[in-house]
């Protein structure tokens, strides 16, 4: 099962904007100065905890930094893992612009450093995983210290009144979002909110990312304090003194708790034919609609899903496929790294002389499930170090398939959704994979199928911010009926 998109909430801990129109006061943020832990809930669980600090600094230079650190402890079927996020960042003074920066991701198997920093009139980031490094450049300055404390100040300053907005554009080094990233905050309403045993007068807040399609809440008190952040899918993160923040519950079982039992219980799903099922809590645009999977409204906003398994493709070209269209199902990216000379050398290989792209495929299918260790990994999902480990989930095995796919020349991309998990006698959040080999065929790596079993319900066949995006909004909503299994 597949649950590294968690990853993706060191994304949610930053609210910088460009913005040049900054005081020249070095006092201007003193009453903002200091540290504060968070304890990290999912689903009602506690996984983790957060702590975010924000200081004077006097090196690398005079100014002020801010630390945030995620540290999650995830158990999975009796196997606890721990997963580390460390944002460092460093700003000028007096002018606030973004100095430098370091993000750490630890996990297992591995993990992925990305730092940037200022270089004359440009800011340099580099993304170093799997052991494999890229640059990007970018126009200096590339943020402002004054806008990531902008809500905290308005608030402070009582200048903020219910039904403003603030919309906010950062810079994000972090993969896949690496760039500008765009926030529209709004002030919703001034409640009460029980704050260490006491009623607090406070504001709520909702913000939506433009680029992950994402909405989320956060609460703040009348000193521009955050007490609480609503990300979505369940995880919530919520102020609390260090001894409490630090507490988790190691008895909380991820897989369990995001199961979505169906009211009948699937006998081997592997030798179905067909599926059909009432989806409820999710809309049309939360699942794919394809020529396997039939998506229609019903009444109630219940959704009728109609899934039949594939057959052989009729459709087969040769090998290499190449054309403008398939281009993006081709290309090296920074998780998928299929221009490594590790992945293209294994690619040939496995695909040896076979020219008949479905045969080459299913060769490469069938070395990933044989080779690969099934193993849950709470890390970015990456080839390279998936190949290096030999080790790990849905996750990792799809996103080796894909890498060796397209160095054999075959387009192929991610497939994120829900597969039907016997033993859990429930569908679990799940990766795979769609190739194509002269029309689109979806194949499972991590459970040895070359025609993936009608049991798996697509949600999407997007890159990591997509599968981010889509699953923070159905997790913990889905309720399915099983009307007919054939």
């Amino acid at each position: 099962m597949n649950y590294r998109y968690v990853f993706i909430v060191a994304i949610f801990l930053l609210f910088a904007c460009n913005n040049p129109d900054a005081e020249s006061d070095p006092n201007r943020f003193d009453s903002l100065l200091g540290t504060d832990w968070y304890g990290v809930y999912m689903q009602g669980g506690k996984v983790g905890y957060a702590e975010m600090s924000f200081e004077k600094s006097d090196a690398p230079l005079a100014g002020w930094r801010t630390r945030e650190t995620i540290t999650m402890i995830l158990s999975i079927m009796g196997q606890i893992d721990t997963m580390k996020i460390t944002d460092t960042r460093f700003y000028t003074s007096p002018g606030g612009e973004l100095y430098s920066n370091e993000s750490k991701f630890t996990g297992a198997t591995g993990g992925m450093v990305v730092t940037g920093a200022k270089e004359a009139d440009e800011y340099i980031v580099t993304i170093n995983l799997g052991g494999q490094g890229t640059k990007q450049t970018f126009e200096y300055p590339v943020d402002y210290l004054d806008n990531l404390k902008k809500p905290n100040l308005l608030i402070a300053g009582g200048e903020i009144n219910v039904e403003d907005s603030i919309n906010i554009t950062y810079f994000e080094p972090t993969p896949p979002l690496t760039g500008q990233v765009h926030t529209g905050m709004k002030i919703e309403s001034v409640d009460k909110y029980i704050f260490n045993g006491v009623p607090t007068d406070v504001y709520t807040v909702s913000f939506t990312i433009a680029e992950m399609q994402f909405s989320g809440t956060s609460i703040y008190d009348m000193t521009g304090r955050e007490l609480e952040m609503n990300l979505g899918g369940g995880m919530i993160l919520k102020l609390e003194g260090r001894e409490q923040a630090i507490k988790i519950d190691e008895e909380f079982d991820l897989l369990d708790v995001n199961l979505v039992r169906p009211d009948t219980k699937i006998e081997d799903p592997q030798e179905l034919i067909s599926l059909t099922l009432k989806i409820t809590g999710i809309g049309e645009t939360d699942i794919l609609n394809t020529d396997l999977q039939k998506i229609t409204m019903g009444t109630e906003n219940i959704l009728n899903a109609e899934i039949r398994k594939g057959d052989i493709p009729k459709t087969i070209l040769n090998l290499p496929i190449e054309s403008e269209e398939m281009a993006p199902y081709l290309a090296s990216s920074v998780y998928i790294q299929s221009d490594a000379e590790e992945i293209k050398s294994l690619a040939a290989d496995i695909v040896g002389n076979e020219k008949n792209s479905w045969e080459a495929a299913k060769k490469i299918n069938l070395w990933v499930f044989d080779n690969i260790e099934k193993q849950f990994t709470p890390d970015f999902s990456n080839a390279l170090q998936t190949l290096q480990t030999r080790q790990g989930d849905c996750g990792e095995h799809s996103a080796l398939t894909i890498a060796l796919l397209r160095a054999a020349g075959i387009p192929a991309r991610p497939v994120a959704g829900l597969v039907y998990w016997p033993p859990g006698e429930g569908f679990g959040y799940h990766a795979w994979v769609e190739a194509f080999v002269g029309e689109w065929v979806m194949m499972d790596p991590a459970w040895g199928e070359d025609i993936v079993n009608p049991t798996h319900i697509a949600l999407t066949t997007g890159d990591l911010v997509d599968q981010a995006s889509i699953l923070y909004r159905v997790m913990g909503k889905m309720a399915i009926e099983v009307v007919e299994a054939r």
